[in-house]
């Protein structure tokens, strides 16, 4: 039989493509090994471990798989790892430049599979910026006052936020005080008022973390946190006063104390218990402005044996600030004499007291 050229033209393309099927290479038909894979954290800070695991399907036990990295546009083998009973892997990584770091892993050709690779995970690798502390202020405030650090920062942190940060025992955390910004010459000063009283009060400066550096945080600074307590709430010890609201020199302050003389008793003293817990005495001294004129007072106040303020000659229409120290003092002693009669005020006469 004779075919025409069509037809002779037709059956060599059928045997053409026969052929190519039957040479082709079998790997080309394989089916391909499936890599999973999972990272323990997408952000961590430089030189911290970061899990890389998976599983490699089929489950199949002993299979080596490469872990590759890429942090610089090139793609780096950083370990080869195997597969457990269960087909699972799993490698420690630890980043240590500062830059967005890519992992994937690989598995070659092997027991007629061919090569497969996972998905690509990006980790955010961020910078660890540190943090110090070079001054405090005073270590001793009352519960009215602030506390302030002042420091240093690391380059890293220029304009960001540094936070002032105080313990709360009670809650078991750390409440921000108050906040700055760091400037361009890497100094920071951070401040705040003190949440409460106590002795030990812990505070540190902390640098929350950003979207390219780590958090971090200066050691702990302890305070004495002390708060005023009013004359008129503690019972003295040794003589008596009143309690009240009295003007002196056209000014009156209502949490006071006073003592009465009169033409019989122109000489009286009175002590309170401090127990070495208190450091500051404020008040403001003179005669009640309701009092005889004419009468004049000396006053002495000492702090156990030691004298810390005393002035005589005062008369009506006078004030006097007083504002000593009577640290690790056990008594605050009044010893007052008068040329008549009258009432001597301590204007909201007050000691600054650890709770």
């Amino acid at each position: 039989m004779i075919l025409s050229r069509r037809a002779t033209s037709g059956l060599m393309a059928l045997v053409a493509l026969l052929a190519a099927v039957l040479v082709a290479s079998p790997a080309d038909a394989a089916p391909r090994w499936k890599v999973d894979v999972r990272v323990s954290a997408s952000a961590v800070p430089a030189g911290s471990p970061v899990t890389v695991s998976g599983s490699l399907a089929p489950n199949a036990s002993g299979k080596s798989v490469a872990i590759q990295a890429n942090n610089a546009g090139t793609w780096v083998q950083v370990a080869v790892v195997k597969t457990n009973s269960r087909g699972v892997y799993s490698f420690t990584l630890r980043p240590k430049q500062a830059v967005p770091t890519y992992v994937r892993v690989y598995k070659p050709a092997s027991n007629g599979y061919n090569a497969g690779v996972s998905v690509t995970r990006r980790i955010d690798v961020l910078a660890v910026p540190t943090l110090s502390v070079t001054s405090t202020g005073p270590t001793a405030i009352a519960a009215d006052e602030e506390f302030v650090l002042n420091g240093t920062a690391s380059a890293h942190l220029v304009g960001k936020a540094v936070q002032l940060q105080w313990y709360d025992a009670a809650r078991r955390t750390w409440v921000t005080l108050g906040s700055s910004t760091v400037a361009s010459n890497r100094s920071f000063s951070v401040r705040g008022k003190a949440l409460t009283a106590g002795q030990n009060q812990a505070v540190r400066a902390v640098a929350p973390a950003t979207r390219t550096t780590a958090a971090a945080a200066t050691k702990n600074y302890y305070f004495q946190v002390y708060r005023w307590t009013y004359l008129r709430d503690l019972r003295p010890v040794e003589g008596n006063v009143r309690t009240g609201s009295w003007s002196v020199n056209g000014t009156t302050y209502a949490r006071s104390v006073g003592m009465r003389h009169n033409m019989f008793n122109k000489s009286s003293s009175v002590s309170w218990n401090l127990g070495r817990d208190c450091s500051r005495f404020r008040a403001t001294v003179g005669q009640d402005d309701t009092s005889p004129s004419g009468t004049t007072w000396s006053l002495e106040l000492r702090a156990d044996d030691a004298t810390r303020w005393s002035k005589g000659g005062m008369k009506l229409g006078q004030s006097h600030v007083v504002d000593i120290d009577v640290r690790n003092a056990l008594r605050l002693s009044a010893n007052l004499t008068s040329s008549d009669e009258g009432t001597f005020v301590y204007g909201d006469a007050r000691v600054l007291c650890a709770p």
